[in-house]
């Protein structure tokens, strides 16, 4: 479990720590969830605390924007490498996600 369903707010970002890595949960409109990294590629900024359009997150510091289904950053290129995003759903209102249990080293 990364969450619990009663922690959430439709379209505002919640922090997990799982593992000793920090995660972003949302609760979207249409009652889905999504997991990503919560550390903006660019400079490092929190995710969680960005807002929600179109189904993707905006970075708060400098407007990256991600794909919260796929974590690919979205740019007037297309999309491009972003943060990992992990398959989440909900079961009798605790969020669950595929995340890594553990830090790892590569």
């Amino acid at each position: 479990m990364v969450a619990r369903l009663s922690a959430l707010q439709t379209g505002v970002g919640h922090q997990v720590s799982v593992g000793g890595r920090y995660y972003a949960v949302w609760l979207l409109d249409d009652g889905s969830v999504r997991v990503i990294d919560n550390e903006c590629r660019h400079v490092g900024g929190p995710l969680v605390d960005g807002a929600v359009k179109d189904g993707c997150v905006i970075c708060p510091w400098h407007g990256w924007t991600y794909d919260l289904a796929t974590g690919a950053r979205q740019t007037a290129f297309g999309p491009m490498e972003g943060v990992r995003a992990y398959p989440a759903w909900i079961e009798e209102g605790e969020v669950l996600a595929d995340v890594p249990l553990r830090d790892s080293v590569a």
